[in-house]
């Protein structure tokens, strides 16, 4: 697993996901953390990375969609490998193209839907101060 892959294909999941140009070290600013604690997060992505996109994970599968997951990883590299089309990604994933293209197609929405977006933050602002707390960090009472 390449961490720079997974780092470049998040922030393009994210800018897919918004809509505008979107990193981790962006979402901390507008989660409100301080410039101080952003740094510290900003050292410690890879490893928030990683929690972020188990959290889309989880997310993401429900019955049987965790092929939305397993599509969405492959088409951006969130599992560390270089990024497939969807035309290479399906084969792989044992679907049809056309299959393929609907599934990615359902999941960026399901991804794009207010509730998971709201869902998705709150649960990166969890594990950004999870991650202060263990570096000695404490947040302050009004960032909990």
């Amino acid at each position: 697993m390449d961490v720079t892959i997974r780092m470049e294909g998040l922030g393009k999941f994210l800018t897919a996901l918004y809509g505008e140009e979107t990193d981790l070290g962006r979402m901390f600013d507008d989660l409100g953390f301080e410039p101080a604690q952003c740094q510290l997060l900003n050292e410690r992505l890879p490893a928030i990375a990683a929690q972020f996109i188990e959290a889309l994970r989880v997310k993401l599968n429900s019955g049987d969609k965790d092929l939305w997951f397993r599509l969405l990883s492959r088409t951006f590299g969130l599992d560390g490998e270089p990024p497939m089309t969807l035309q290479e990604a399906a084969p792989v994933l044992g679907i049809s193209e056309e299959y393929a293209s609907q599934a990615y197609r359902d999941a960026l929405q399901k991804c794009r839907y207010k509730k998971t977006q709201s869902e998705l933050r709150k649960e990166l602002h969890r594990i950004a101060l999870a991650e202060l707390v263990q570096e000695g960090s404490t947040p302050g009472k009004d960032e909990v």
